[in-house]
């Protein structure tokens, strides 16, 4: 099942697909934009790195710090930052129980100047047994940099 909707996911933003391309008004990706590919990519990358160091302060401010904020893990949805940081002290307030995990790769496509779209996969041993799964994470650019608007998490334990 998980792979059926990585395959669906993937075949909606392929590099190769301009989903907004015949859209009128739609804004068309510029050279410029692939620009900040690697800071999204950093982005992404300290939110691992912060996690696996159970820096939850620190992962936490790669999240839009706003009640708009949107998380859903296995049909949870959390609404607003504020919740969102509240349920992860509360569920890691030993933080050792955040486990580690390893970042597999990473895909980013652009659906406007400001905001793209990334799907990460990864291997955890959180909740003290692997797990193999994907993020889908709409991020915006901020005057203070990337930010994760809004993250859907998909996973399978191993």
């Amino acid at each position: 099942m998980l792979r059926l909707i990585a395959i669906a996911l993937l075949s909606a933003v392929s590099p190769e697909s301009k989903p907004f391309a015949d859209t009128p008004g739609a804004v068309q990706i510029e050279s410029d934009q692939r620009a900040e590919e690697p800071e999204i990519r950093n982005l992404i990358e300290n939110q691992y790195e912060r996690w696996n160091n159970h820096d939850l302060e620190g992962f936490l401010e790669t999240i839009w710090k706003s009640p708009l904020f949107l998380s859903e893990v296995d049909g949870v949805f959390t609404f607003g930052w504020e919740k969102y940081s509240e349920k992860l002290r509360r569920e890691y307030s030993d933080r050792t129980a955040m486990g580690q995990v390893t970042h597999d790769r990473i895909q980013i496509n652009f659906v406007a100047p400001n905001i793209a779209l990334t799907i990460d996969w990864w291997t955890t041993t959180t909740h003290q047994r692997p797990a193999h799964g994907f993020t889908v994470s709409t991020v915006e650019k901020f005057p203070e940099g990337w930010r994760v608007i809004i993250g859907k998490t998909f996973y399978e334990n191993a």
